[in-house]
Order: C-alpha cells, then structure tokens, then sequence
C-alpha cells in the first residue's frame, strides 16, 4: 500500500481471511468471481508491500519491478475487466445484465488499453512522503487522460447491479476515489487501490444474503 510495508501486508493478511469468508458464503457459481476480489485484492497489496521492501533491503531489490508490473497491471489492466464481469456474472437475464455487459465491454477495450501501456512504456517507483508513486514516462497524463473509460468500467457496476448492497458499494468506492484524488494526487493509483482493497470487505455482507431489490 502507499504508506508502509507494514500496513500493505497487514492488509493483505486481512483481505486473504475475508477471502475465505466470502468464498464459504458462494451458493452458485456466478457468485464466485465477486467473492474472488478479495483474494485478489490481497495479492495486490502483497505485491507492492514487496516494492516497500525493495527500498529498504537491498536483498529485495530485484523483485521491485516485478511486484510494481504486476501491481500495476491489477490496477490497471486486471480491474476494469473483473470487477464488471463479476457483478454482470450474478445479475440475472434482463435490461440491467444488459448494460453491465456493455460496461464489460468498455473496461475490456480501456483495460487492454492500459495494461499495454503498463507494459510497453518505462516508469520509475519514487517514495515519497510515506506514499509510493508510481512516474510513467513522460508523466502520469496519460493514465488521466483515459480515467473517464477506467471510472465508467469500475464504478458504474454497482450501480446498476440489482443485489442489494451493491449501490451502497459502488458510494464508499466513488467517494474513496474523490478522496483520494483531492488529498493524495500524485500518488492517486496506489491510494485508491487501497481504499477499495479495503472496500472490498463489503463484499462478505453482499453475499451474505444477495437479494435482489425490485
């Protein structure tokens, strides 16, 4: 995460539990790619709590690029396209399944879109003021440029999804965006990856009893 080893691992450790949890919950097979996301979500921050642990021991320092790519392509390329798919997995046939299949669509093109940036162009991993930030080459404008097409794909879903809980989800991730656009600019990707990391606890109480609001 962006503020210490510490706390990447702790919230891995914690997401990788409720992983369990929310898995033990799954009654059906379509409700199993949303129970997935905070495994996910635990690898994702075990990885850049591998980047924290490059700037401080030498011996790690070779598994800081590694960790950065693949944290970086959960963000960037992996996200837009599950967290679409997951919720269109457990809506039933209708108007609504319709129109996060659309989404779907927009986070697969945005996240191939980003995923080859991701991987195609170099970037630096600075730490800076207890905040990882991660420089593309030339600059992060491009990331922004395409954040439109990011957010439609990542935060639209619970909103149109008709199990209950999942409007009240897709409000704590909007606003967890907005914070952390407003408060921690430079370093947006990997504070808001760890807002919604945490978010994604909300996800053992939606399965706990998906019931669809009519």
């Amino acid at each position: 995460m962006c503020f210490s080893a510490t706390a990447s691992f702790t919230s891995s450790a914690i997401l990788c539990g409720a992983g369990f949890v929310a898995y033990r919950q799954v009654k059906s097979l379509n409700h199993l790619p949303f129970a997935l996301i905070p495994f996910f979500f635990s690898a994702q921050q075990f990885a850049e709590g591998l980047v924290w642990m490059s700037f401080n021991y030498h011996g790690l320092f070779h598994w800081r690029m590694p960790a950065a790519y693949f944290y970086l392509l959960t963000a960037q390329f992996f996200w837009p396209i599950f967290f679409p798919f997951s919720i269109w997995k457990m809506e039933d046939p209708g108007r609504r399944k319709k129109i996060l299949f659309a989404l779907l669509l927009i986070g697969i093109i945005i996240g191939v879109y980003l995923g080859y940036r991701v991987s195609s162009l170099p970037f630096l991993i600075i730490e800076s003021k207890r905040h990882l930030l991660y420089v593309t080459a030339p600059n992060n404008s491009w990331f922004f440029k395409n954040v439109s097409l990011y957010a439609i794909a990542t935060l639209i879903p619970p909103f149109v999804s008709s199990l209950r809980g999942m409007p009240a989800f897709g409000s704590f991730i909007v606003t967890s965006l907005a914070l952390s656009m407003l408060f921690f600019s430079e370093s947006v990707i990997s504070i808001w990856c760890y807002f919604a990391a945490i978010l994604s606890l909300i996800v053992i109480l939606i399965l706990r009893k998906p019931v669809v609001d009519s």
